[in-house]
């Protein structure tokens, strides 16, 4: 959250279809901006395919981190149609884009890359998932309603520093490949064993790449 990042008066909603972790996120003592001035926190709980102008009145900002690919291209629609209705700014940040640099490079790469990507496009529970896709999808919404909009590729850069993080992508990487591509179990035990192997000698390196967008009125 930029709530640490910023000066003044703040008052911050925050959205999301589980009441359960809007509640998780609001516990512990009252947080505070860049200057000590208390920030003001409250919860609101919904569809995002539902949200509309009166759910963004009077906010300042709308901003999101690691969203945009996991959402329909209804529920990008309506949280843009309802930040262009109002006027409200909108900065999304750490969507996936689909491409990974692993170094040193394996054949295997791109065929878990394919299918990860399919994972992430998957349709779950009726809703079909933009994947890789949500942060153009987001950008081109924009930029049709006559909006400014800048993006910019952004980066994890993993390696030895991080070992634990490394691993931890590494696994759901190639776990949600697996669920999407059963196929691939034949060969998952010798690839991960040889990226582990690399990994505990601090030679693996992965580079997994973000789409950044902020929109704005002209």
């Amino acid at each position: 959250m930029a709530r640490p990042l910023l000066p003044g008066q703040q008052s911050w909603v925050l959205h999301d279809w589980n009441d359960a972790l809007t509640r998780l996120a609001l516990e512990g003592d009252p947080p505070t901006g860049r200057d000590g001035h208390p920030v003001s926190l409250r919860s609101s709980t919904g569809s995002l395919a539902d949200i509309g102008a009166d759910d963004l009145a009077g906010a300042g900002l709308v901003t999101a981190s690691a969203l945009l690919d996991v959402l329909t291209f209804d529920e990008v629609s309506a949280i843009v149609r309802a930040c262009v209705e109002v006027g409200t700014p909108a900065l999304f940040g750490l969507s996936v884009t689909g491409r990974i640099e692993l170094d040193p490079p394996d054949a295997r790469d791109r065929v878990i890359e394919a299918a990860f990507n399919a994972h992430q496009q998957r349709s779950e529970q009726g809703r079909g998932l933009l994947g890789p896709t949500g942060a153009s999808v987001a950008r081109n919404l924009f930029e049709t309603a006559g909006w400014q909009v800048a993006s910019a590729d952004t980066f994890w850069r993993l390696g030895p520093r991080e070992p634990e993080l490394l691993d931890e992508w590494f696994t759901g990487w190639v776990g949600a490949a697996v669920e999407q591509d059963p196929a691939l179990r034949a060969d998952r035990a010798s690839y991960v064993a040889r990226r582990e192997l690399q990994a505990s000698r601090g030679e693996l390196f992965a580079v997994v790449h973000h789409l950044d967008v902020l929109a704005s009125p002209r």
